[in-house]
Formats: C-alpha cells, structure tokens, sequence
C-alpha cells in the first residue's frame, strides 16, 4: 500500500497530466476506458516509461485528491461481465493492466496500472490509441507517432508474430490463407505433402 500511495504522490506531482498520466473524478464510459488504456499503453511505449497510469479521485488541473465513486470491481462491461474482464476481453494483445483502489487523503481512490505496450501496438475493440499531450486519439489519424512507435517496438527484440494466442482456434484464421499455407508447406516439403 505505501508504493501505491508514493506512486500516487509522484503523479499528483507531475505539472499536469501527460501522455502517459490520466486524471478523472467519477468518469466510468467502459469503451472509453478501453480506448484510454490502449492509449496509455502505446504512449509508455513511445515514451520509454513501463507503465501508463489512470487515477480516480484526482482533480484534473489542481490534482489534489478529491476522490471516486468510481468502483472498478463492481462495474460491468457488456454482457454483465465483470469489467475488468470485459476490458482485457477487447484488449489485443491482452495486457496484464492492474487495478488498485486504495485510501487517500481519507476517501477513495482507484489506479489502473497499464504496461507499455511489448512488440506490437495495443488495440481496443480493433483500433489502436495514442496519446497526444493529454488527449486520447486514434494512432492511424498520426502517421508520426505510429512509424515511431513501430519502430521504438521493433527495437525491443520481441517478435509479436512468434507468441502463443491462447484463445485462438482454427475459426480465427482465414480459410483462404490456410489453403495457401497448406500448398506452400506441400511445396516446400515433398515428402510432407501428404500429411
């Protein structure tokens, strides 16, 4: 709990909010919530930071701690699912964002804990999200921001493409592709080509 609270003290420090920061009082819009953790995660990434921050309960221009009505694990996402849930659902690749909620200053605050975004870009429900100063936008509208950080995650040495999508089964690939996979395999491997 005191490294939470010293998170917090560090944030409420910063001059404003930032590319990588997100101060809201009671705001719980479950597809803006998603869109902002596609966003944080993306803008840590760009930025070199390991963890984006959304923060509950701190006023946005003063950050003093004013608290949230805010209560993550009793929200619910679409479907009646549990939101956290629901958010790491429509996440891709799935992140391991972390919620804390927590006493300050006497009332309740919530902090959502996103990690940089490792090898390719963090999408919500299909679109990827990016910070610009401190507003949440889509990445394809800045051409920039997305080649850099392309390129910021090539650096990083993980292969996106070589990872385990444990949800995934063969309806998730396209017939066509398969076909053309199949054919490739048999050509290059003769022998094989009946298996």
């Amino acid at each position: 709990l005191s490294e939470l609270k010293t998170k917090l003290g560090e944030l409420r420090a910063l001059p404003q909010e930032t590319e990588w920061v997100e101060f809201k009082s009671s705001w719980d819009n479950k597809e803006d919530i998603g869109e902002y953790i596609s966003g944080l995660s993306n803008s840590a990434a760009l930025l070199g930071k390991p963890h984006g921050y959304i923060v509950w309960g701190v006023a946005d221009g003063s950050h003093d701690v004013i608290g949230t009505q805010f209560r993550p694990r009793q929200t619910k996402g679409k479907g009646n699912e549990d939101l956290e849930l629901w958010l790491g659902i429509h996440l891709k690749p799935r992140i391991d964002f972390r919620i804390h909620e927590f006493e300050e200053a006497g009332t309740h605050v919530v902090l959502f804990e996103v990690p940089a975004a490792k090898g390719t870009p963090v999408d919500f429900q299909g679109e990827r999200y990016i910070r610009v100063g401190s507003h949440k936008k889509k990445l394809r509208d800045y051409p920039e921001k997305e080649i850099s950080l392309f390129t910021v995650l090539a650096a990083s040495g993980i292969d996106w493409s070589a990872e385990i999508i444990e949800t995934a089964d063969l309806d998730c690939l396209d017939p066509k592709a398969i076909t053309f996979a199949r054919a490739q395999y048999a050509e290059k491997h003769p022998m094989l080509a009946d298996e």
